[in-house]
């Protein structure tokens, strides 16, 4: 039960409850001992990440942001896997732009942060900047499903130009799109991605749909530039 206690109160964006409840008792620390180490190595790395992102902000006001931005700030695979595990612990409730471009994480970077995609992790995110990633029709296909979940509802803006996005994970899109999971989205880049006429033909089937009403802007398959809707 103590260690279920600890569990609780294991937050490394507000490690004093767990601090507290540690000192009230020797027996209680010896027992919290292996939690509070874990904690503090956990808030290090939040502390390293923040430390990375553009403004440097500081690790207690992560749950105050409103937005972040950490393209082509050499992000590696584990600070991308940690911003996954800071969503799912509700640490970023407040966010509303997300901006990870140019970080090269490929596949398993778009994996390890849709794993925090979910219980309304971004439910107020507008804006997500994935572009110049060398996400693949792999990591195309594993964001589609969280986007398919509804779990990106809010977004306004989406960006996955300059990756390798090819037919495939086009397909997987265009379904997710069609589905009406992005009903709010304005704007669109895919631009310099590997996508041929069969992926052309899925996103123009969802275009089609009536599923992106408000889709105004998208960049063309093979360049960067912006092209208007209707």
């Amino acid at each position: 039960m103590l260690l279920l206690v600890g569990e609780a109160c294991s937050d490394p964006l507000a490690p004093r409850p767990l601090a507290y409840l540690s000192a009230t008792s020797r027996h209680i620390l010896t027992t919290l001992r292996p939690k509070l180490k874990e904690l503090r190595d956990f808030r290090a790395e939040v502390r390293a990440l923040c430390s990375k992102e553009q403004h440097s902000i500081s690790a207690s006001s992560l749950v105050e942001a409103n937005t972040l931005s950490w393209s082509a700030k050499h992000l590696t695979l584990a600070d991308t896997t940690l911003i996954g595990r800071l969503l799912r612990r509700g640490a970023l409730l407040r966010l509303q732009s997300l901006h990870l471009g140019n970080t090269h994480n490929g596949n398993d970077g778009v994996a390890a942060l849709v794993k925090g995609l979910d219980k309304g992790a971004l439910a107020n995110l507008t804006e997500l900047n994935l572009g110049r990633n060398n996400i693949g029709d792999e990591g195309m296909q594993v964001f589609s499903t969280a986007i398919s979940s509804g779990a990106l509802g809010s977004l306004e803006m989406l960006l996955l130009g300059g990756n390798q996005i090819g037919d495939e994970g086009i397909k997987a899109f265009s379904t997710a799109l069609s589905s009406g999971a992005l009903a709010s989205l304005q704007l669109l880049g895919l631009g310099g991605n590997e996508i041929g006429d069969d992926g052309m033909n899925a996103f123009s089937n969802a275009l089609s749909s009536r599923s992106l009403a408000s889709l105004n802007s998208f960049s063309q398959m093979g360049s960067h530039r912006s092209e208007p809707i209707g």
